[in-house]
């Protein structure tokens, strides 16, 4: 590429993203995301595609592609807000991920530091992309000559300025009301321009990231280096480890009786029913969980610099205390299904089953990878398999099933119809299609409180999404045959 096209293109960026950061200010400017996600997406990479050729090969930057497509797509799918967190993060690992994968292929090696050294860098990337934009892609202007040169320095002051400008245009309009009127006769500005800026601001940064064609390539450092310096013997991991596997020990053996028995034993032995007994425990017992698995990794790098007999003897406690994990896990979702069974299922106990589900996966990727002395590839498998199953759950709709759940159950007279209600449009059309296996009572309310949710929606077509069409679809359904 020569000089000239370099110059060329980096103009090209620029223009580019300014159309896409005006886009984006208009889209995001409701606030919610849903199509206007979706037509941002499609936008900049048809932008990306008229600045360069877009390449699948190797095969598995195909599949990277597809998974990050879902993801953005099923922001448009699911409008459950704990559902788009989880999706948003997967995305999130998904570029880590990535990144990797192109210095080092398929298997993926990835350390915490890494991890966190390279979304740094990602999002610091980001940031500074707009200002590399002129004194690195078009730094080759002052080789040329000095009518360039003027040039460049002219866009650059108005690409500084133009933000500065407008604040300051805007809060004198916001101080002096004849001084906004005669803006307002002189450029026929709107005021209400205010509430565009922060989204086409954020969008204008990440198009040139994204269009500057670089977000791809290495972040620099192919590996951070691990040893910090910090090493602990053999015989101090090996004496902590074995206490908490006594102590895990004693609270199985204490609470095996618990795990399988009646309702009335529990009531006798600790003095509450079982559904409070199985609320008051899961959240702990995850704690417990999250806090050990983590706990053994550090642990696994503070041995490193052991033999190879003390690694032996610590990799052995690990593997026993995750068999008793395993165990304490299993009743820690005992419980939860107590829980549910009595007073019904909520998004705050879905959530937090799905969660255990990943921390049994990451239980398994323990074993197979740092108990062998693959630490490099435990947390690519971890980050994979919570990417695999957030996109399970996407599927499987977490508020309709709960919706769906709660109203078949043996028992529906404790249901909440408020709740039910406000699962949103995700729920709609499972609420809609059960609606007839609840008392003329509570269906009643529960229309009466649907029609108040669906007449207060915004009809924006901006944050529109599928979920919101198929619960309109299935209310109306429904509102037609009660007309």
């Amino acid at each position: 590429m020569d000089e000239k096209n370099s110059v060329n293109k980096a103009a090209l960026v620029l223009v580019l993203s300014v159309i896409t950061g005006l886009l984006g200010g208009y889209l995001f400017e409701p606030g919610r995301y849903g199509l206007n996600l979706v037509i941002f997406s499609i936008v900049l990479t048809w932008f990306y595609s008229l600045l360069y050729t877009i390449s699948f090969t190797p095969r598995h930057k195909l599949l990277f592609i597809l998974t990050a497509v879902f993801l953005i797509f099923a922001i448009f799918w699911r409008e459950s807000a704990s559902l788009r967190i989880m999706n948003i993060t997967a995305f999130i690992a998904l570029i880590v991920l990535f990144q990797k994968s192109s210095e080092t292929g398929i298997k993926v090696k990835l350390y915490a530091k890494d991890f966190i050294y390279t979304l740094a860098k990602k999002l610091s990337y980001v940031i500074v992309s707009p200002f590399h934009l002129f004194r690195v892609d078009a730094i080759k202007i002052s080789i040329t000559n000095n009518a360039e040169v003027n040039t460049r320095a002219l866009l650059r002051g108005v690409f500084i300025s133009i933000p500065i400008v407008v604040v300051f245009a805007v809060l004198f309009g916001l101080a002096d009301v004849r001084f906004s009127n005669f803006i307002d006769e002189l450029f026929t500005i709107d005021f209400s321009i205010i509430h565009y800026l922060p989204p086409a601001i954020v969008s204008t940064f990440i198009a040139v990231a994204f269009l500057r064609g670089k977000f791809s390539q290495h972040v620099g450092k192919q590996h951070i280096k691990e040893d910090l310096g910090l090493k602990v013997g053999a015989i101090e991991i090996a004496t902590v480890l074995i206490s908490l596997n006594i102590l895990f020990l004693m609270f199985i053996f204490i609470q095996l009786s618990y795990f399988f028995g009646s309702d009335t034993l529990v009531k006798v032995s600790v003095g509450v029913t079982y559904s409070n007994y199985a609320r008051s425990g899961f959240f702990e017992l995850v704690s417990v969980a999250t806090i050990a698995i983590l706990a053994l990794w550090v642990v696994d790098w503070l041995v490193r610099g052991t033999s190879i007999r003390g690694k032996s003897y610590v990799r052995r406690l690990s593997l026993i205390m995750i068999l008793l994990l395993v165990v304490i896990e299993a009743s820690a979702v005992h419980r939860m299904v107590l829980y549910t069974k009595a007073y019904g299922l909520t998004e705050l106990r879905f959530y937090p089953t799905v969660f255990m589900i990943w921390i049994a996966t990451v239980f398994a990727a323990f074993v197979f990878t740092i108990l062998r002395g693959k630490r490099e590839y435990f947390l690519p498998s971890a980050l994979v398999t919570g990417i695999v199953i957030i996109i399970g759950v996407n599927f499987i709709n977490p508020n309709a099933y709960i919706s769906r759940y709660n109203m078949q159950r043996e028992s529906t007279l404790s249901l909440d119809t408020q709740y039910l209600t406000k699962l949103g449009n995700d729920a709609v059309p499972a609420i809609v299609e059960n609606l007839k296996m609840l008392p003329q009572s509570k269906q009643k309310k529960i229309f009466q409180m649907l029609r108040m949710s669906m007449s207060a929606q915004k009809g924006d077509w901006r944050t529109f999404t599928l979920s919101r069409f198929h619960a309109f679809e299935a209310y109306y359904s429904v509102f037609h045959k009660s007309l």
